[in-house]
């Protein structure tokens, strides 16, 4: 059963993905790539497969409406597709506390870290720090800096949540990230 106030909720019924299409070279300039890389992010906040944590609690959480002071980690599989058996594109970790006293706010510090993609791809990382407002449908995260592929990165993440499935405790998460990277490596030519 799932249940969402979201249009796309219909995902049982969509995979979303081509092969090889969750990286793309946008744009480039001398050695500036500038990519977008379009994504899900396989969220299990309870149940057995559970990858989100609670790890600390202030002394206002219990009683404040937002969860203010509420601490969690996690380790969720980043996928190509919606579908959870979909190609596997690396990690998504990291941690984030609730900020807002009134508003359900989140402050986020997440590395988005690539297990799979062509060449340098592998092995690199993104990160991103900033306020997610998780109640919006769409919310942006600034890239702060990356690794590897990755180094100089700047940009941005548009992150939102596509489904959820309540019975399995379970969120679906979109992100597509449009960053801006230096690549000494590769002359410029879109990919």
């Amino acid at each position: 059963m799932v249940i969402s106030s979201f249009p796309t909720a219909i995902y049982a019924r969509l995979n979303i993905t081509k092969p090889g299409s969750w990286f793309q070279t946008i744009g480039c300039k001398g050695n500036e790539m500038t990519a977008k890389i379009h994504l899900y992010i396989q969220d299990f906040i309870g149940g057995p497969n559970q990858t989100v944590y609670e790890v600390a609690r202030a002394s206002i959480t219990a009683t404040s409406p937002t969860s203010f002071g509420l601490v969690e980690v996690l380790d969720d599989l980043m996928t190509a597709g919606t579908d959870l058996n979909s190609e596997p594109v690396g990690r998504f970790q990291g941690f984030y506390f609730v900020s807002d006293l009134r508003t359900t706010s989140y402050t986020m510090v997440i590395t988005y870290y690539f297990t799979s993609g062509p060449g340098r791809l592998n092995g690199s990382t993104i990160s991103i720090l900033g306020r997610e407002p998780i109640m919006q449908p769409q919310r942006e995260l600034p890239v702060v800096g990356g690794s590897g592929l990755f180094r100089f990165a700047s940009g941005y993440n548009i992150i939102s949540t596509f489904a959820i499935v309540v019975p399995n405790e379970y969120l679906i998460l979109e992100s597509t990230i449009y960053v801006t990277y230096k690549d000494d490596s590769t002359p410029c030519r879109l990919i």
